[in-house]
């Protein structure tokens, strides 16, 4: 496929790049760099065009774009945060072109998952192969006034996903969260001064939390999605998180699960399980992926 090659080429760069922009100044080969950073943006650009112009994603195409995107995004964050002003700019042109590849990937994800799935089909004969060209011949597939019956396919909200194994979602109409919260610090240290106020001084990053809450009612949603959660954290790797709308959120740690049983049959057996979910940010440092 064109534009997995394309992304792999991307991907290839911007690591190169970013592993330069992690050595010591001396040693720093900055001028190849550059290169390397500026052919991976162009590489970047034309898969979110050939993305944006090209069939919707499934399956395991659709998680290939996504860790490439987040890998692009790690790289990206290595060369702004350089000392060097040419890598900073590298890695700022890197981030806004990655950027146009997240938009159209949540694009192609989410238009074509909206439509009932027989209007697929339908659209897939009536108006070519481009996301847009699907959208606007459902559209004139309604005005016609044909019946395209069917169900509407079922995306989802969150993806917890291991670097081995089978990854875990968060979707209506199974184990679906109600409120997600998220919670950035910034160490901030004060130190106590004499007739005077506090000094302040930024110290270093601090924790990103995430807070899912929801519940699951058994009989209508199924059993067991608790204890899978509960083997991803026992495996105590980082997970890579990425929503239903195509954004990646990066890497991060299941730090903790709380689990409410309610409504009881008499053999103890809960028909509603409410769940508190904690994520923790990995400390996400690109040479030692």
């Amino acid at each position: 496929m064109e534009l997995e090659s394309v992304l792999r080429l991307a991907v290839a760069g911007a690591s190169r790049a970013a592993g330069v922009a992690n050595l010591p100044r001396a040693v720093a080969d900055v001028t190849s760099a550059v290169k390397d950073a500026a052919s991976a943006a162009t590489q970047v650009e034309k898969a979110a065009a050939l993305l944006s112009a090209g069939a919707p994603l499934t399956g395991a195409s659709s998680k290939a774009v996504q860790r490439a995107a987040g890998l692009l995004t790690l790289a990206a964050k290595d060369l702004s945060g350089s000392s060097n002003n040419l890598l900073q700019a590298a890695g700022s042109a890197l981030a806004a072109s990655n950027s146009k590849l997240k938009q159209a990937l949540g694009y192609s994800l989410t238009a074509y998952a909206r439509l009932p799935k027989d209007a697929r089909a339908i659209a897939m004969r009536m108006g070519g192969g481009s996301v847009a060209s699907l959208v606007q011949s459902f559209g004139s597939a309604l005005v016609a006034g044909l019946d395209l019956g069917g169900a509407p396919a079922r995306g989802y909200l969150l993806e917890l996903a291991p670097e081995l194994g089978v990854p875990f979602r968060f979707a209506l109409g199974q184990a679906a969260f109600d409120t997600l919260s998220r919670a950035t610090q910034f160490n901030i240290a004060s130190q106590e001064r004499l007739t005077r106020r506090s000094a302040e001084q930024a110290v270093s990053k601090g924790s990103d939390r995430i807070t899912l809450k929801g519940a699951i009612f058994l009989a209508r949603h199924g059993a067991g999605h608790i204890d899978r959660l509960r083997e991803l954290g026992d495996v105590q790797q980082p997970l890579t998180l990425t929503t239903g709308y195509g954004e990646h959120l990066g890497r991060w740690y299941l730090a903790s699960i709380n689990e409410e049983q309610e409504h009881l049959f008499v053999d103890g057996a809960p028909r509603k399980q409410g769940f508190t979910l904690e994520l923790s940010r990995y400390g996400e440092d690109y040479q030692n992926l």
